[in-house]
């Protein structure tokens, strides 16, 4: 279990290193915040899983805990949890991120307000620190650090004044002290050594107890990190060419974007001027074929009317001869019955000559020509389709 966690002490203090330089050494609450509980982590412990968690968010159960992250079982050890590692390089970059913030501002007690010496947020009650616990890690007031000698817990702690905290604090850099690490397996010995194959840093014992042999390459720890370093600028080269790529790539990017939305632009105001010819032409067709409709109904009328004229006039004519012939048939009839002598001779002549008037007039009715409604073949329907107004070409 030792090996696995050294490996993940110089995993996890390789990562906040990095994170730390990039940002110029100005801690982020993020790097300092336990993923677990996501408060500033409290007694950081380095799990065999590489996850580094508050000790108050680890749980026993059935001689196991269970990592918070990534639900990985490891055993508890032997003498209990305060045996696991404990993660310095976060604990330095906490205590420098509150002495940084005790510096910036006037703080507040972390005990009578409730909050921990690097919070920010100030309560009503909590008055101004002029102490400081190493051991709790709080800024107390004075009344505070009365009770915190009188309790039997905490008797025995480290006092030490704000301003000495500070400026012990801040004048090395985690960075700096980075360099001096003691090693976590052997607390009197410094990390002066690195196991290329473990990939990790180790101390004189542990090199005596895990690290020989031809499977363990050992070198010195500046060497090492000019090694890493090599390899961090290679990445770094080979990071900032690829982002010059994609700069350039994105540049295309909005460029075609923009060319994009300006070609839609100018297509759709093609497909809406197209359409609207279209609409306009269809709108005059039908307009039109109103007109010749209207035409053809008074063609109709006219010559109907006409000929509806002529219609009646015959067959006013035709009444008129039938009533004479019907007159003219009575007057013959009843002179055969009653006529006598010369009385006789006297009439038929006079109805002899209404017959001929009658019968020698011209009845011939006014003829009606036959007539159809013969359409054209113009197919609306067909001029019309669903790709009237034309098509998208996409090179």
């Amino acid at each position: 279990m030792g090996t696995v966690v050294s490996r993940a002490v110089g995993k996890v203090n390789q990562y906040i290193t990095q994170q730390y330089i990039s940002s110029q050494f100005s801690v982020s609450d993020k790097w300092i915040e336990c993923p677990a509980c996501c408060r500033t982590f409290d007694f950081p412990k380095i799990l065999p899983c590489y996850h580094s968690v508050c000790l108050r968010c680890l749980h026993v159960k059935e001689e196991t805990i269970n990592c918070p992250l990534c639900k990985m079982l490891h055993k508890v050890p032997p003498a209990g949890l305060e045996l696991l590692p404990d993660n310095r390089f976060l604990n330095d970059l906490i205590e420098h991120s509150s002495a940084r913030k005790l510096m910036e501002s006037s703080r507040e007690c972390g005990v009578c307000s409730g909050n921990t010496a690097h919070k920010s947020i100030k309560s009503r009650q909590g008055k101004k620190p002029n102490v400081f616990c190493t051991n709790c890690r709080r800024a107390l007031c004075s009344d505070c650090e009365d009770v915190h000698k009188s309790i039997p817990i905490t008797r025995t702690h480290v006092l030490i004044s704000v301003q000495e905290y500070r400026t012990s604090i801040l004048k090395e850099s985690p960075l700096t002290k980075s360099s001096s690490i003691m090693c976590h397996r052997h607390p009197n010995k410094i990390l002066k050594l690195y196991c290329r194959d473990c990939d990790y840093p180790i101390c004189d014992t542990c090199v005596d107890k895990d690290h020989t042999g031809p499977n363990h390459t050992r070198e010195k720890v500046g060497d090492a990190r000019a090694r890493k370093e090599a390899e961090i600028n290679l990445r770094i080269k080979g990071a900032t060419n690829l982002k010059t790529r994609l700069d350039g790539i994105m540049k295309d990017l909005n460029e075609e974007s923009e060319s994009l939305e300006m070609k839609v632009e100018e297509v759709t105001a093609q497909i809406n001027s197209r359409a609207n010819s279209l609409q306009a032409e269809c709108k005059q067709l039908i307009k039109d074929i109103k007109k010749d409709e209207s035409s053809l109904f008074r063609e109709i009328s006219l010559n109907f009317g006409k000929r509806g004229d002529a219609i009646s006039k015959s067959k006013a004519g035709l009444c008129e001869g039938m009533g004479k012939l019907t007159k003219c048939i009575d007057a013959a009839e009843m002179l055969q019955q009653d006529g006598q002598g010369a009385g006789f001779l006297y009439m038929v002549k006079q109805v002899i000559q209404e017959f001929k008037e009658t019968i020698g007039k011209d009845y011939s009715a006014t003829a009606i020509k036959d007539f159809r409604f013969v359409q054209n073949d113009t197919n609306v329907s067909q001029s019309i389709t669903a790709d009237t107004l034309g098509r998208l070409v996409i090179y």
